[in-house]
């Protein structure tokens, strides 16, 4: 073989099924990380986990993956970024919705804790979407299971709301979650489920989402109740409705349970932050409880 076409081939193997080079990868999400984790972390940190990322995504096997990982990862990037800002603001006070958090300045060493445990975190999502190599099966299974659980919520809130004027308001609750679950499944992040569940934990959702049910009253709704929703947060329809759609939600708790340690590392570092910020603000105000 000549050095020519030798280096023909080379340069073929760099470029990746999707038509990205190797190089243009790196710098796509050095890009990325650099916007969302500058003002978080000094240059090292950040560009090491770029690279840690870049080179996941590169080892990825499905043929047009590498591209979709790369076109969804600015938001998965972001919210991790988001929590940070959310939980580790500075001075000025945050607006979020609603509500105000207050800021004060984080110490350097908790804040690159927030940074070094959401970049872990992050870099393992990425790490397992670029893995991931599902079966139609196992595909089929998750999507089977999804229309159990959500065949339970619907069912759980028909009994609770009979009559014909809430049959279609019923769906409209149910539709777009099977939607959600389901499409999520053909993405790179936010999966709903990684694996099918056994029958006793599936088992045991339905009858969580049937539990989360109990308290409430049946309520017959009118077509007037329906268009008004003041009426229906009296009622507590609203509230119905969040406790069994969450209860489905909890299918999510026995899937992905590499991130299990990971997360709770991040629900450890919020932890930390807020009795910081409760012992800040205490010593500002010590005469208000």
């Amino acid at each position: 073989m000549s050095v020519a076409v030798l280096a023909v081939g080379l340069a073929l193997a760099a470029i990746l099924q999707d038509g990205i080079l190797e190089d243009d990868v790196k710098k796509r999400v050095q890009a990325v990380f650099a916007e969302h984790f500058e003002k978080w972390a000094d240059k090292k940190q950040w560009t090491r986990a770029a690279e840690r990322g870049a080179g996941a995504i590169v080892a990825a096997k499905a043929p047009g993956y590498r591209k979709q990982l790369l076109q969804d990862l600015p938001q998965a990037v972001d919210y991790h970024s988001t929590l940070l800002e959310i939980h580790g603001h500075d001075e000025e006070d945050l607006e979020v919705g609603d509500f105000v958090i207050r800021g004060f300045k984080l110490s350097p060493d908790l804040k690159r804790e927030g940074v070094e445990v959401h970049l872990d975190l992050l870099l393992a999502r990425l790490t397992w979407a670029a893995k991931r190599e599902w079966t139609d099966e196992k595909l089929k299974r998750i999507l089977e299971q999804i229309e159990a659980i959500a065949e339970t919520i619907r069912k759980v809130l028909r009994d609770m709301l009979p009559g014909d004027a809430a049959e279609e308001f019923v769906e409209r609750q149910v539709g777009p979650l099977v939607r959600s679950w389901s499409s999520s499944l053909t993405g790179p992040f936010n999966v709903f489920m990684d694996s099918p569940l056994t029958a006793e934990q599936l088992e045991t959702v339905r009858a969580e989402v049937r539990d989360a049910a109990k308290g409430f009253t049946p309520v017959a709704l009118t077509e007037e109740d329906i268009l008004d929703n003041e009426r229906l947060k009296k009622l507590g329809i609203f509230k119905l409705i969040h406790n069994v759609r969450e209860a489905g939600y909890k299918a999510c708790g026995y899937c992905f349970s590499e991130f299990s340690a990971l997360g709770e590392k991040v629900r450890q570092w919020e932890k930390k932050v807020k009795a910081k910020r409760d012992e800040h603000f205490k010593s500002q105000n010590p005469d208000k409880k």
